[in-house]
């Protein structure tokens, strides 16, 4: 049961991930770039989507947790954190005077994240090497803040995007995040 419901969540987020391609694709205006509200949607979508892939690590759903399960979780969120990384990769600049500043930050940022989770991912396959059911989760847990902070980096990433854009474009960008549904959800 876990698993399907696992699976159906990485398809809505593929398929979420997707859709925001599709509308970024319609809605580009005629420089190429998309708006300010289509960028800052698309980079929400993407960044909430790799959110629920990786919390549901520690969701095991009234399951035990072992290392085999793990190991699959941790493969799992392998795939999802590389996806994000090739999404925001792929995301142009938006069409801002400071377009090519926030492609850049958010570039900077997604390579951030992605050493953070690789780094936290050599700490939980350590953790399946323990010698005892309570070892693991001792280990494990001493993971907890170093997991939080990896998904504290999305807000911080979302705000230091916002803060840090020249104040001509500041207000519209800050209206993007504020008026998707997908940052909300941030």
């Amino acid at each position: 049961m876990r698993r399907s419901w696992f699976i159906a969540a990485i398809v809505l987020g593929i398929v979420a991930i997707a859709g925001a391609a599709l509308i970024m694709r319609l809605t580009e205006d005629d420089n190429g770039q998309p708006s300010a509200t289509t960028w800052a949607d698309s980079v929400c979508t993407s960044f909430t989507t790799w959110r629920t892939s990786i919390t549901a690590i520690s969701d095991v759903s009234g399951d035990t947790l072992t290392p085999e399960s793990l190991q699959q979780s941790l493969a799992d969120a392998t795939t999802a954190t590389e996806t994000l990384v090739d999404d925001v990769q792929a995301l142009g600049p938006p069409d801002l005077d400071s377009g090519d500043d926030l492609k850049q930050q958010l570039d900077s940022a997604a390579a951030k994240i992605e050493s953070s989770f690789d780094t936290l991912k050599q700490g939980a396959e350590a953790a399946t090497e323990a010698d005892s059911p309570a070892d693991f989760v001792q280990a494990l847990a001493a993971l907890a803040p170093q997991f939080q902070a990896l998904l504290d980096t999305i807000s911080t990433t979302v705000d230091d995007l916002q803060a840090n854009v020249g104040e001509d474009a500041k207000a519209e960008l800050q209206q993007a995040f504020e008026s998707s549904s997908s940052c909300q959800q941030l």
